[in-house]
């Protein structure tokens, strides 16, 4: 039964030393694609992409810019037209006061001058 045991543990020892072997090649084959990759590296792909990013950023704040643009004329229309209305609405008054309130404001503004 010895000589059994013995052959059980040799065979597992062996397997897993088959496996540590398996994982250490497989590793040293990834490590040699990052080393080989790295050695490949051509750093105008990099400027290329931070260029790609700060274009992409500038055209995202050009929108937004845009955006405020077109907001700001709306409200600058829109104050404007408030504006119109509230002269058109004392010009109203303004007509439809009798003549003679008109003659007595600019008598009296006559004399305030």
């Amino acid at each position: 039964m010895t000589f059994l045991n013995q052959c059980h543990q040799r065979s597992n020892h062996h397997r897993s030393q088959e496996h540590l072997t398996q994982i250490s090649t497989h590793n040293q084959l990834l490590l040699d694609k990052i080393v080989k990759a790295k050695k490949t590296h051509n750093p105008k792909q990099e400027d290329r992409y931070m260029l790609a990013l700060h274009e992409k950023r500038f055209r995202e704040l050009e929108k937004i810019n845009s955006e405020n643009r077109k907001i700001a004329l709306r409200v600058v229309q829109q104050t404007a037209t408030i504006d119109n209305r509230r002269h058109s609405v004392s010009a109203e008054r303004e007509e439809k006061q009798s003549p003679r309130r008109i003659q007595e404001k600019t008598f009296y503004e006559s004399r305030v001058k």
